[in-house]
């Protein structure tokens, strides 16, 4: 699944409520905005630990490269997850 921000803005299809409830959609946007700030957050957190110096990690006994794999791979489960799932 690819997150995209355009879900965020009402679309004419919003408009008319056929079946689906204001609370529904909400509720699926509520969702979407939540997974976009965590593939932000994860993304600046991979960032951090690639940039981070071995010797720190080891000084935490940290293995830089179990962390970055651990963290692209909770990446990979979010963007690539289940779509939301559509009442109607």
């Amino acid at each position: 699944m690819q997150v995209r921000a355009r879900w965020i803005i009402p679309c004419a299809s919003d408009m008319i409520v056929s079946g689906r409830s204001l609370r529904t959609i909400a509720r699926e946007r509520a969702i979407l905005l939540r997974r976009i700030w965590i593939v932000m957050m994860l993304k600046r957190v991979i960032r951090f630990v690639e940039s981070a110096n071995e010797r720190d990690c080891r000084d935490l006994n940290l293995n830089k490269a179990e962390v970055l794999a651990a963290l692209q791979c909770l990446h990979d489960e979010i963007v690539d997850g289940p779509p939301l799932a559509r009442v109607n």
